[in-house]
Formats: C-alpha cells, sequence, structure tokens
C-alpha cells in the first residue's frame, strides 16, 4: 500500500512539473480582414535620383503606394510596374507605430511591415510564403529592406 502511495505520488508531482514548464505561452495573432484605415491612401516618396548613366544623362524615380479596402500596392514610378497584394489582412498592436500587413499575389503569401510616423509611411517585405507554407524569395520587387518614407497625398 505504501509503495502504490510512493508511486501516485510520484506521478503526480511528475504530471504537476511535466505541466508547469510546458505551458503554451505564445499568443495567436489575430489577423483582421482588409487594410486599417490609418493606412489607406494614396502614398508618395520625394524624388531620388538613379545617379548618372553612362552617356552622362541623369534619371529620377519614386516610390510609391496604393492602399485601399483590399489591396496593398507598391511600385516606382520610373516604370511603374505596380505589385499588388490582394485579400489583405493586417494586426496591430494598441500604441504600436507598426501594423503588419499580408496578402496574396504572384502565387506566394506576403507579409509586410509598414511603420507609420505622423502623415509619413514607410514598409518592407519580411516574409514570404508559398501555397506550401514554406518560406520562398520573395519575387521580383519586393524589398526585404525599408523603402523610403512616403508622404500621404
Amino acid at each position: 500500500m505504501k509503495k502504490i502511495r510512493m508511486y501516485a505520488l510520484a506521478l503526480i508531482i511528475a504530471l504537476m512539473a511535466f505541466g508547469a514548464f510546458n505551458t503554451n505561452a505564445q499568443a495567436k495573432t489575430k489577423w483582421t480582414k482588409y487594410t486599417p484605415t490609418a493606412l489607406r491612401g494614396d502614398w508618395i516618396a520625394k524624388k531620388n535620383s538613379t545617379g548618372k548613366f553612362s552617356d552622362g544623362s541623369k534619371s529620377t524615380y519614386q516610390q510609391d503606394a496604393f492602399i485601399d479596402k483590399k489591396d496593398f500596392a507598391t511600385g516606382v514610378v520610373l516604370d511603374y510596374n505596380p505589385k499588388v497584394l490582394t485579400k489583405a489582412y493586417y494586426h496591430h498592436a494598441k500604441g504600436s507605430k507598426y501594423y503588419y500587413v499580408k496578402g496574396s499575389g504572384y502565387g506566394v503569401t506576403v507579409y509586410n511591415k509598414v511603420e507609420l510616423s505622423g502623415k509619413k509611411l514607410r514598409f518592407c517585405t519580411y516574409l514570404t510564403l508559398n501555397k506550401k507554407g514554406h518560406t520562398t524569395k520573395a519575387p521580383f520587387g519586393f524589398i526585404k529592406n525599408y523603402s523610403n518614407w512616403l508622404y500621404k497625398q
């Protein structure tokens, strides 16, 4: 009888210890459908120089973003070949200046980090996942470093 109590007590202690160290403290991120109203609108950066070409000529370019309820489109005004993400979702921690926007396009799911500071914003692509959920190389035109500051028009 004593042995059964000892084993039962040892089992209870082991289960309690395992449960104490095996807590799942990871909070699930709640993605909200569409883009937040704070980000919506037409955003454009100041003009930048491309530098001199071999023939001595110069050119300028501008980055821009058009964000509406369902889409997150970015591009460069020089060639304007916009990168459009559809079916946008976002999440945002209250009081944070960062918004996280995900959307689908080009056969992948693209995750962008958007920093909003007053009437200007900048963004970068921080993750791209293929249809199987594996990390993949970002499609051409999506950048891993931050864009220039864009100003609301």
